[in-house]
């Protein structure tokens, strides 16, 4: 372990360079709602002090609402404050800050319903999932960083049920999952900013099926899917993505053994190899359909709460909780079945 703080933590998030850590947290000395900074992460040691705290955003910021950019340079975050609504939060140029109290750079009022945030790589666009239930609407943020960013809507799902999204560092392309419930049909639409290039669409049979993840790698190229039925989970990959048209099948199924429950995946930036998880399982993949190894954790009741594989697709960490939270850190390509570190230093099993 390098460093460790000790607070009321929500959310916890790491530039792609892992030199920026940013987290959201309640300070309840004066029962405010901030988020901390830490520069230069990966040279730091013992409990430091970070770099900058925000000012109070007087609610709070959950993880899938919050956001950082590549290098670190550009946060993004919302919270819900009683009497006003939903906020949306931006700091620029965030390495530079310092200090305590540090007031945002820009501040908007936002639906309610916003459910999830996404910040491109270099932080000037984003995504913003509004999910009214009976339906839902992506939301496109564009100029993030001049003075007066804007919020477009760029296409509303009726009769569907929001199930996720990512998109492409640069933010040109992302996908939805999502059930339409309207020919009862789990479907994923791939999109280049508002123009809809594919469709994949998988028929439910009365609730057999269910798609409950997504990931997109670096330049848009490869998609993968999970997909859950009552015998277990497959894992999907579709090539050329940003080549396609139309109704489309994938390039690629694997399937996996074991519990469908709370499955996770996250893919390499070049989309070659990708870590999926069930609820005690990790499994390595590759585009090929091959499956490099699993890896069953170690404790009764143990349970994996969140993934990440590196950008090189060398390394992947995984969250685990139980009575207390555990980081298993693997080698991705080394067909190896143990972990080479862990440690018991996670906040409720959250990367």
């Amino acid at each position: 372990m390098l460093w460790s703080c000790t607070l009321e933590l929500y959310a916890v998030k790491v530039s792609n360079d892992g030199n920026v850590a940013v987290v959201s947290f309640k300070n309840n000395t004066d029962n405010s709602y901030r988020i901390a900074y830490w520069k230069n992460a990966k040279n730091l040691s013992g409990v430091p002090e970070p770099t900058w705290v925000s000012e109070n955003l007087r609610g709070t910021v959950g993880r899938e609402v919050f956001d950082v950019s590549a290098y670190g340079n550009t946060v993004i975050a919302t919270s819900y404050v009683p009497g006003i609504g939903r906020r949306i939060y931006l700091w620029r140029n965030a390495l530079s800050k310092a200090g305590y109290d540090v007031s945002v750079d820009w501040m908007g009022i936002v639906s309610p319903y916003i459910r999830k945030v996404l910040l491109s790589n270099d932080g000037s666009k984003a995504l913003a999932i509004e999910d009214r239930g009976s339906f839902f609407i992506v939301h496109y943020l564009s100029g993030l960083g001049s003075s007066e960013p804007s919020m477009q809507p760029l296409v509303t799902f009726e009769d569907s049920d929001f199930s996720g999204t990512e998109m492409s560092n640069s933010g040109e392309y992302f996908a939805v999952a999502y059930l339409n419930n309207s020919i009862s049909s789990f479907e994923l639409a791939y999109y280049r900013i508002e123009t809809l290039l594919w469709k994949y669409n998988v028929a439910t049979s009365a609730g057999r099926y269910s798609m409950y993840g997504v990931d997109v790698s670096a330049d848009g190229s490869t998609v993968v899917i999970l997909i859950a039925d009552e015998n277990g989970f497959k894992a999907y990959f579709v090539k050329n993505a940003k080549d396609e048209a139309g109704s489309i099948s994938p390039d690629v199924e694997i399937e996996l053994a074991g519990s469908a429950e709370e499955i996770l995946v996250s893919i390499s930036d070049s989309g070659d190899v990708a870590i999926v998880s069930n609820e005690n399982t990790v499994y390595a993949i590759t585009s090929n359909g091959e499956l490099l190894w699993s890896y069953t954790l170690p404790f009764l009741g143990e349970r994996v709460s969140d993934i990440r594989i590196s950008g090189n697709g060398r390394f992947a960490a995984v969250g685990a909780e139980q009575a207390l939270g555990t980081l298993y850190y693997f080698k991705v390509l080394e067909r190896t079945r143990e972990a080479i570190a862990k440690s018991p230093y996670m906040v409720n099993g959250k990367l």
